[in-house]
């Protein structure tokens, strides 16, 4: 189930139309998000988790990272993350996060590192669920085989560049510094690693 979710998010984040282009070309996109986390319903206080997800390159399905929502009552979940290269009726590809009022520009600083982290089997979907506050912090980063521009989509309503990408990272942490999930995707072998804090606060 977990596996069908992972993949699920994938094809959603691009499941897209063309993005308006803005700003200069550049092989690198890189972004620091502090991102709204929707509370469910529970006594006496909501409950809040954060999903991270690493698909590798699986048939027509090329590999994919993300961090995201689901399941909120009023439309607030938020996604972020990348896909290397095509995926089917995708001819390329992306790198996509949601933007306001659910995400915004931060300058917080969170590590691409996985030390602390336990390691998580990848070869196939695998998701894992964080316990998180009301907000986090979300840092991604793609570089890419050609320069690119960022620009919005105008279905989805997230920001987003597309082209093929040779190497991602995508790491979550509270805004005090906790590291949550650290993920990295490799466009040439189509391999993904994924890391998460240690249960209780992942699993």
């Amino acid at each position: 189930m977990r596996a069908v979710a992972a993949a699920g998010v994938a094809v959603f984040l691009v499941a897209a139309g063309l993005a308006s282009g803005a700003g200069s070309a550049s092989r690198v996109v890189e972004r620091t998000l502090v991102c709204n986390v929707p509370g469910q319903d529970a006594f006496p206080d909501p409950i809040r988790f954060v999903s991270a997800s690493a698909l590798p390159k699986r048939g027509n399905f090329s590999a994919s990272i993300s961090a995201f929502t689901l399941n909120s009552k009023d439309a607030a979940d938020f996604a972020a993350g990348l896909t290397t290269g095509p995926v089917p009726r995708v001819p390329t590809g992306y790198i996509a996060w949601s933007r306001a009022p659910q995400c915004s520009r931060s300058s917080g600083r969170v590590p691409f590192s996985s030390a602390g982290l336990d390691s998580y089997a990848t070869q196939s979907a695998k998701i894992v669920k964080c316990d998180t506050p009301a907000k986090v912090l979300i840092h991604l980063r793609a570089v890419f085989t050609k320069p690119v521009t960022i620009g919005l989509d105008a279905k989805t309503n997230q920001v987003t560049a597309r082209g093929n990408i040779r190497t991602g990272q995508l790491a979550v942490a509270t805004l005090k510094g906790k590291r949550l999930a650290y993920a990295t995707a490799d466009g040439a072998t189509g391999k993904v690693k994924l890391f998460a804090a240690k249960f209780p606060a992942c699993s």
